[in-house]
């Protein structure tokens, strides 16, 4: 009996700090993405697109990609973002915006003399690259 209660001592042990490791978002996300999706969808802006969305480990590091109709837009968009729970606290570290250059006779899309939207680029740090554990 004394082995027995020895072993479920050290299991309790063992699951605890497991326990502690996923309280403590060591691990990296144990929600999921989902609630990230749902609230860039939530805060829809007319006239503004998403064309990339980048999330690493437990949502520390964040990369919005998009495309507006007007400039002004991506400021007012950043700022709704911030009610969104899941968003609230965190902050961005670059946020960088133009229009498209010229298309060569290489790329898909249609050549347009003057693109009629602007890209943006918003990262929470440095520029996400594929690896396990990125949501896209």
């Amino acid at each position: 009996i004394d082995a027995q209660v020895q072993a479920a001592d050290v299991e309790l042990k063992a699951l605890t700090s497991v326990a502690d490791v996923l309280r403590r978002g060591e691990f990296g996300n144990t929600l999921g993405y989902s609630e990230y999706f749902r609230a860039l969808a939530r805060q829809n802006v007319s006239g503004l697109w998403l064309t990339g969305v980048s999330i690493t480990g437990a949502g520390h590091e964040i990369a919005v990609q998009g495309r507006a109709l007007q400039a002004a837009m991506v400021p007012s968009y950043i700022g709704r973002l911030n009610h969104e729970a899941i968003l609230r606290g965190k902050s961005f570290d670059s946020l960088q915006m133009g229009r498209p250059g010229p298309k060569t006779p290489d790329d898909k899309e249609p050549k347009a003399s003057a693109a009629s939207y602007v890209e943006f680029n918003l990262q929470s740090a440095a520029p996400l690259e594929s690896s396990p554990g990125v949501a896209k």
